[in-house]
């Protein structure tokens, strides 16, 4: 039950850094947005991560229902292990894909 709350929790982070961006005419935004360093290098990389982070985030929580469903209804019991991995990918991977999406999307706008 805790991956579908973690996965909904990456669908709500990933919503609010999509839509609530545009509200705020502060750059780099205080309370909203995705922050780190290569987000914040200026106002259109960090427009390009919080759009894009919603994907990744969106994914997760799709991950997420996925494997609730199939632990529930096709009776498919995930090891300690793999339930561990699953919770870190669900928690990780938006932040390491849109990572990797804002070096490419720097690199290509040099």
């Amino acid at each position: 039950m805790i991956i579908i709350f973690i996965g909904l929790t990456m669908y709500i982070v990933g919503l609010v850094c999509k839509c609530l961006r545009d509200d705020y005419k502060q750059f780099p935004n205080l309370f909203v947005g995705y922050k780190t360093k290569y987000a914040m290098k200026d106002k259109e990389t960090w427009d390009e991560a919080n759009s894009y982070i919603y994907k990744p985030c969106t994914f997760s929580f799709i991950v997420s229902v996925a494997a609730i469903l199939g632990n529930k209804f096709l009776n498919i019991k995930l090891q300690d292990t793999v339930y561990y991995i699953l919770i870190f990918g669900i928690i990780f991977g938006p932040i390491i894909l849109t990572e990797i999406h804002l070096r490419r999307f720097n690199k290509n706008k040099k």
